[in-house]
């Protein structure tokens, strides 16, 4: 029901595509489009600040490449909660902070992480 008014209203505005364009971060702005300009952002700003963030990934330990990885996908995904259905149904009603989604965010962070470790440790095993 949610998706079919998802589309219906995107119809109206102009706005087609995909189920994930139709899930909005904002009431003004799309999931995808929101984690595609935060990536942005924070592309701009690791760029301007890559002396310091090399530094602090050697005080890590871990490689610069690996450092940036793991923010950049933090920053892709750190809505990604807000798909789940009842915060959508929330935000078309304009209400505000009655559920959160940072836990979500989190969750399918966690999850999208282990099915990525998991495909990758199948495909070093068939390699050797």
């Amino acid at each position: 029901m949610l998706l079919h008014a998802a589309k219906r209203r995107n119809r109206r505005s102009g706005r087609g595509g995909s189920c994930v364009t139709l899930l909005l971060a904002k009431p003004y702005h799309s999931l995808k489009a929101h984690s595609e300009d935060a990536y942005r952002v924070f592309r701009a700003y690791w760029d301007r600040h890559e002396t310091s963030m090399r530094r602090k990934a050697a005080q890590l330990g871990i490689s610069f490449a690996e450092w940036r990885f793991w923010h950049a996908f933090a920053v892709y995904v750190h809505d990604f909660g807000k798909a789940q259905p009842r915060w959508q149904e929330e935000l078309a009603l304009g209400k505000k902070g009655l559920i959160t989604h940072s836990l979500v965010s989190f969750a399918l962070a966690v999850t999208l992480i282990n099915r990525w470790t998991r495909s990758q440790m199948k495909h070093e095993r068939s390699v050797f």
